[in-house]
């Protein structure tokens, strides 16, 4: 009798822990510093905003077996990528949603965020 040898969870807080050993945080800020510039969010104006700094760091990272019958969704991870980026006079706080696939093609799943901007008198 042969047991599962993989334990998935495991994998994925390994893969959580270490994700800048596989992925170029250069570029994993890149991706989202650009998506960030191209989308419009939700907008809240408040007398103080969050601080105007970048930080992106991943938050999830979950491995996706797939289904024989959808090769296309054989083996990928799903990576959540939190975030903080300044735009305009404010900042945009949220969550990035993407999927990676083992030959290194990322794609956006969703996003969604709050763009903190302050109150104009």
């Amino acid at each position: 009798m042969v047991s599962r040898l993989l334990n998935l969870k495991g994998l994925e807080q390994v893969l959580q822990a270490h994700w800048t050993e596989f992925l170029d945080p250069v570029q994993v800020m890149r991706v989202v510093m650009e998506h960030v510039r191209d989308t419009k969010f939700k907008v809240i104006r408040q007398a103080e905003i969050p601080p105007r700094h970048v930080k992106v760091t991943v938050t999830k990272v979950s491995v996706f077996l797939g289904k024989d019958e959808l090769p296309c969704l054989k083996e990928q991870l799903e990576v959540w990528i939190e975030f903080s980026i300044p735009k305009d006079a404010g900042v945009v706080i949220g969550t990035y949603t993407g999927v990676l696939g083992l030959s290194g093609d990322f794609r956006l799943k969703e996003s969604f965020g709050t763009h903190f901007l302050p109150e104009t008198s």
